[in-house]
């Protein structure tokens, strides 16, 4: 008998028989399974109550787009925490002298990365409402998903802005416009995208991978040539 995991699962009948499944005998409520978590499905009938003491439980297999949905969740963590870390020398200390133009010290110094030169309260004011962003825009992506998106658009929305978010980051870094002076623009849309898709990704991204194609209630299978 398959335990409340997913929708393909089965085990086999170990020497009880063959069992007859009636739909409304005593023992069996089929009114108590609610209709939106009944599975009408000829091979994967819901057990009876004798099944259940008598049949070996065993667990689904996880769908193959659960784990399409971890690798991207990883994905979406990198591009948050990857990010996050550097802000602050970016935003604090300016372009170290004789670096590569793009933020980075010359080879062999002690010299500390910077790129905007906008000092410590900037640096960590900005670092703190993005921390903060990232942890309350999840209450907005979940109140989308579940009124107006569904969670397989608002996540598929929030890695599209995220890479949006990325790329505005790269402008911004670009040695001629960090050494013109006009860094601080796209890197403020981009600070501010990308705490929106990352908020919107952090509240779905979990509960849609735990709950692609799975059942919520026991379900059984019969083998001919178990044991």
């Amino acid at each position: 008998m398959a335990e409340p995991h997913g929708r393909s699962s089965y085990a086999p009948v170990e020497a009880i028989g063959q069992p007859y499944h009636d739909k409304s005998p005593e023992g069996h409520d089929i009114e108590s399974v609610p209709t939106e978590e009944r599975i009408d499905d000829p091979d994967y009938p819901l057990p009876t109550e004798e099944e259940k003491s008598t049949l070996r439980r065993v667990a689904d297999h996880i769908p193959a787009v659960s784990f399409a949905l971890c690798t991207v969740e990883f994905a979406e963590r990198a591009s948050y925490y990857g990010v996050v870390n550097i802000f602050s020398n970016f935003m604090q200390f300016p372009l170290p002298a004789g670096g590569n133009g793009a933020g980075a010290p010359p080879k062999g110094t002690q010299q500390t990365a910077g790129a905007l030169g906008k000092g410590l309260q900037f640096s960590n004011a900005f670092v703190l409402l993005f921390t903060f962003l990232a942890y309350v825009i999840p209450i907005f992506g979940a109140w989308l998903a579940d009124t107006r998106l569904g969670r397989y658009k608002t996540i598929t929305l929030g890695v599209f802005i995220c890479g949006v978010a990325h790329v505005v980051l790269i402008i911004g870094a670009i040695p001629s416009v960090l050494q013109g002076g006009n860094a601080i623009a796209p890197y403020l849309i981009a600070f501010f995208i990308l705490a929106f898709g990352a908020g919107m990704c952090f509240s779905n991204m979990p509960v849609q991978a735990l709950l692609s194609d799975f059942s919520r209630c026991f379900q059984t299978k019969y083998c001919p040539n178990s044991a």
